[in-house]
């Protein structure tokens, strides 16, 4: 079967290496290389569900991914030897709440002491160790690249889909038809789906910080309910500072309003002094000390309207075309368990 991927992210390049193994697949890319944009300005956060602990897809798709995650990609993960997780007392939910929504799913976490990284831990009602990995995402790009069988196209920009006919239309004008198209655009994910089965998104531009790590790359802290502060390890032993109030820093309208607030990205940070914002917010929770090697990391974004509470993928179909809404890494087991079927129906 002739199969269209448009986009190469994580999630295009991932299905490209699965489903060339069997089809006849050409993944189109508008940039010089895949995994590029989204991919490496990432987290590189490899989680078992217990991060979006209000939200069922996600806890789902989190849970039974991630140790197919490991059993697939373990060399190009690393260990986190302690994660933890504070639930603060004035928070959104309480830990009956945390437990009973993740009773279903093996999800690894336990109750510990306070680690000494948390500022006010009276403040908090429990601490729990969760394992987590730290994706190698280079390493593992090259992995998936190297091991594809897919033909790669790229500065191939997709404008126009036509689900009926099965044909993808270019920027430069030239037009391709396939048995079916796969949209895995991290930005776009409407392309090729009429407007009554289409996402209800929002765009983002987010910021997170890169440290010198304070513990040399082992050690990460979350709080979880609401005020979502984080500080993880990165694939480089630095740490990366997240804040849920500091991270957005530009929510775009439409399409046209986000790539002219990507190119703005870096003046637009600076102007509203988002680097110190999150440093500030991450000091209030975590004992930091002295912040060293400071720096900037900016990414796209988009979220369901509907899913605020997680980052669960989904798939939707129309004639030929199957779009996907990308969400976190582990969901991309689901994100394949889910369109196998319309593949197969395809080659019958």
């Amino acid at each position: 079967m002739k199969i269209a991927i448009i986009g190469g992210g994580f999630f295009g390049t991932f299905l490209a290496y699965q489903l060339g193994k069997t089809d006849d697949v050409t993944i189109f890319e508008q940039g010089t290389e895949l995994m590029g944009r989204s991919a490496l300005l990432s987290l590189c956060r490899l989680h078992s569900g217990a991060r979006y602990p209000r939200d069922a897809i996600s806890i789902a798709q989190a849970g039974t991914g991630y140790p197919r995650f490991l059993a697939e990609f373990a060399p190009y993960l690393r260990d986190v030897s302690r994660s933890t997780y504070g639930l603060r007392k004035e928070g959104h939910f309480t830990f009956a709440e945390f437990k009973r929504n993740l009773a279903a799913l093996p999800v690894r976490y336990r109750e510990v002491s306070a680690p000494p990284i948390f500022k006010n831990p009276d403040r908090y009602e429990t601490f729990l160790e969760v394992e987590e990995k730290i994706i190698l995402v280079e390493q593992l790009r090259t992995h998936l690249i190297g091991g594809m069988k897919a033909k790669v196209v790229f500065g191939a920009e997709a404008i126009e889909v036509n689900a009926i006919r099965g044909s993808v239309k270019f920027r430069d004008q030239t037009e391709q038809k396939f048995d079916r198209i796969i949209n895995t655009t991290f930005t776009n994910p409407n392309l090729g789906l009429p407007l009554e089965i289409g996402f209800h998104f929002a765009y983002s531009i987010e910021a997170f910080v890169t440290i010198d790590s304070i513990s040399k790359g082992t050690e990460g802290a979350t709080v979880i309910d609401g005020k979502f502060v984080s500080l993880f390890p990165d694939a480089h032993a630095r740490d990366t500072l997240a804040s849920a109030v500091h991270r957005p820093v530009a929510s775009p309208q439409n399409r046209m309003e986000f790539e002219d607030a990507w190119k703005r990205r870096v003046q637009i940070c600076k102007d509203d002094k988002v680097l110190d914002k999150i440093i500030a917010d991450a000091q209030t929770y975590f004992e930091l000390g002295a912040v060293h090697d400071a720096k900037l990391l900016i990414t796209p974004n988009v979220k369901q309207k509907t899913l605020h509470a997680g980052a669960a993928s989904e798939v939707r179909a129309h004639a030929k075309v199957i779009s996907i809404f990308c969400g976190n890494y582990a969901s991309i087991y689901s994100v394949l368990d889910t369109i196998m079927p319309y593949l197969d129906k395809a080659r019958r």
